[in-house]
């Protein structure tokens, strides 16, 4: 799965670094039925990204662990099934920072809530294909600081992703 995403303002960005494209590996379990259909596990890693602020730059990665269940499926079309999600983020933000001071480079713990939907298509018998709007408000967030100087970064409250996947389903 490749998720990208894009910033639509100052609160609301994506993943918790603003524009950061995030590679995903994720296993789940599906049943055909209208509660409860399918839960989700994946690892998550962000691709590096650099922020200008606070006098320096910050270069950004995180890395994270989420789990997704569907509350509700609704058969929406003989082969499109659309899906509300809800699920748990907890991972690290770890920054490295450059400028005319010294700086921190530390690794932050963050943890996110998520809410969202996956639209989910059928294929053929072994491969499918997802796409899925997620929004996310952080639980566990921190400040990325020059020392003696200004912040270079802050996680956003909220955050939404925009997903396209592909599968494999095992018999």
């Amino acid at each position: 799965t490749l998720d990208r995403s894009s910033a639509a303002s100052d609160v609301y960005k994506r993943q918790l670094v603003e524009g950061q494209s995030v590679a995903t590996l994720a296993v789940g379990l599906r049943k055909e039925r209208p509660w409860l259909s399918w839960v989700e596990a994946g690892f998550l890693v962000g691709l590096p990204r650099t922020i200008e602020g606070g006098g320096g730059q910050g270069t950004f990665t995180s890395y994270a662990g989420r789990l997704v269940v569907a509350p509700l499926t609704f058969a929406v079309a003989p082969r499109l099934q659309l899906s509300t999600a809800v699920g748990l983020e907890v991972g690290a933000l770890t920054g490295a920072g450059s400028g005319p001071q010294r700086v921190e480079s530390p690794t932050r713990p963050t943890v996110a809530v998520i809410a969202g939907a996956r639209a989910h298509v059928p294929l053929s018998r072994l491969f499918f294909a997802q796409i899925d709007a997620f929004g996310m408000a952080s639980v566990l967030r921190d400040d990325f600081v020059f020392l003696n100087g200004g912040s270079t970064y802050r996680a956003p409250v909220l955050a939404f992703s925009l997903g396209a996947n592909v599968g494999v389903t095992f018999p």
